[in-house]
């Protein structure tokens, strides 16, 4: 925070006198080959996290099993009959006709024609041992919530650089471990890893993006970064047709995004953030290398005032409880946690039961992902003209609607279940342009000096969810339709959380929590004066961090 002193009656000229401009708007432009590199680095990086985070759709698929029946059953007066997905063999004796269960003691037989081998076959993860399958996922999804806050809180603290090259290294190595191990307990553990590289590049990756361009292209890139996450779901599934085996699908996807490894020299630190933390002539040196890069003849530099602007800032290390420190703040970052938690319950409990919304799981997969590229750039045109609340909720409607519908067409009734295929397509046709508007819209509510931690706190709760995922897919056991009107009626509770919440398009990106409460002041027409603080205002000595 700012320390108080003799010149505290000028704090709050010398906040709009700094606030004023954008330093990096003004250096380097809304959009030029700088921008577009840091662009496309970060959105390469989509890929291992659809590898990463949907892999489980081809390491632990559907698909039907028996009891294996002992050979040495043969020429008695009884035999054992197995039946497809039971845990019993049925006992027929040839005497009296009657029937008993007993256990599938000699081990399963699988049907090997969507994927030869899975960790379900491996480790006979069926039966009494189904749940492992759960506790795989709920792991990795755990780990995925801690990286985003753990590397969430590092950014804000040592750099978004820094944190995200330790993320994408922890993320390839482990990735290649868990490839290799011959436990299923040690699989777990590993990937449990991975998962925290995997939620360290989500959320460092974003902001990076996010904070590089300005303008009308705020708006542009930080959804277009969202794309290749759908080619990465893609690539997967024609690598796991080609594979057709769990381990050699998961060594080849790590390998590949060790190559994400190479960021270290491809990559700088982010200008936004050296400013926020008062390191201005770092700052200076990689605007006016970028500066060069956009063809800009005149770097901007600071003012004499902007300087001890800058330099006067103390930051206290971010941490989640300053995202409650304010009403306004403690508003935003209530109603977006509750809004991710639902967000990641219905995307990866969608996202699992739409692999199986077919017989054919490529062909689901596939179908499913096929109007998210479209559904991404309607996202843009909708964006720009109705603005992130009013596309979120509209693309929500569309997801709950088409979610609902699967119910009235029940599997195998149609034609290689086409309704069905075209309602998952719909389905992800509303994520695709629900997410990237979402991603959006909560970086932009947070301040530079808490954006990490904002985003990355929030979007934690999406981990959280996707961890309940698993569980609404067992609903199916009840009755076929169950787990899709369920998540039909989350969809609708997402709007109910969305909707309170303030339009950020046509608004300055904040810098600091000072901003956000000097925007919030404006809105209500009050002016201070220039003894006035903002603490006189809200009795909290905070805001000013």
């Amino acid at each position: 925070m700012f320390k108080k002193g003799k010149n505290d009656g000028n704090l709050k000229l010398e906040i709009q006198q700094a606030s004023r401009r954008d330093f990096v708007q003004e250096t380097v432009g809304d959009f030029g080959r700088w921008q577009f590199k840091i662009s496309l680095l970060m959105s390469l990086l989509k890929l291992p996290m659809a590898w990463f985070q949907l892999g489980i759709v081809f390491i632990a698929p559907p698909f039907d099993f028996t009891c294996k029946v002992p050979t040495e059953q043969e020429g008695k007066d009884w035999k054992l009959i197995a039946q497809p997905n039971s845990c019993y063999l049925r006992n027929i004796s040839a005497l009296n006709e009657t029937a008993s269960k007993i256990p599938c003691d000699w081990g399963y037989e699988y049907d090997r024609s969507t994927m030869k081998s899975t960790i379900i076959m491996e480790w006979n993860l069926v039966c009494q041992s189904a749940r492992l399958v759960e506790v795989t996922q709920i792991t990795f999804m755990f780990g995925v919530l801690l990286g985003s806050v753990i590397f969430g809180v590092a950014a804000d603290r040592y750099g978004r650089k820094s944190s995200l090259i330790v993320a994408i290294i922890l993320q390839a190595v482990c990735g290649i471990i868990s490839s290799l191990v011959s436990s299923f307990w040690i699989f777990v553990f590993v990937r449990f890893f991975l998962a925290l590289g995997n939620g360290g590049t989500l959320i460092s990756s974003f902001v990076m993006c996010m904070e590089s361009v300005s303008g009308t292209y705020r708006t542009i890139v930080p959804i277009l970064y969202q794309t290749p996450y759908v080619f990465g779901n893609l690539i997967m599934t024609f690598l796991a047709y080609y594979l057709n085996d769990w381990r050699k699908l998961n060594l080849v996807l790590s390998v590949l995004s060790c190559l994400f490894i190479s960021y270290i020299w491809l990559l700088s630190e982010s200008p936004r953030w050296l400013l926020a933390v008062g390191k201005k002539m770092e700052a200076l040196k990689i605007l006016k290398a970028a500066a060069r890069m956009n063809n800009k003849k005149s770097p901007v530099e600071f003012r004499k005032d902007e300087e001890n602007y800058f330099i006067a800032q103390v930051f206290e290390k971010p941490n989640f409880s300053q995202l409650l420190v304010t009403p306004e703040l403690r508003k935003r970052t209530i109603f977006l946690s509750l809004s991710w938690f639902l967000t990641g319950v219905i995307f990866f409990a969608l996202s699992q039961y739409m692999s199986s919304v077919g017989k054919n799981i490529y062909l689901s997969v596939i179908a499913s992902g096929a109007l998210a590229v479209p559904g991404t750039i309607m996202c843009i045109f909708i964006i720009r003209k109705t603005g992130r609340k009013k596309t979120i909720i509209f693309a929500n409607i569309l997801t709950t609607v088409s979610t609902a519908a699967i119910a009235f067409f029940p599997k195998g009734e149609y034609t290689a279940d086409w309704p069905r295929l075209i309602l998952s397509a719909l389905v992800f046709t509303g994520i695709s342009m629900s997410l990237p508007a979402f991603f959006l819209f909560t970086g932009e509510l947070y301040p530079t000096t808490l954006r990490n931690a904002g985003s990355g706190g929030t979007i934690m709760f999406s981990k959280i969810g996707s961890m309940v995922a698993p569980f609404l897919l067992t609903l199916q056991s009840v009755f076929e339709s169950l787990t899709v009107i369920v998540l039909a009626a989350l969809g609708l509770l997402t709007i109910v959380f969305i909707a309170p919440l303030p339009e950020t398009m046509g608004k300055e990106l904040l810098e600091t929590v000072a901003d956000l409460q000097k925007q919030k002041l404006n809105k209500k027409n009050i002016q201070l004066t220039d003894n006035e603080s903002f603490e006189d205002k809200d009795g909290c000595n905070s805001v000013l961090r």
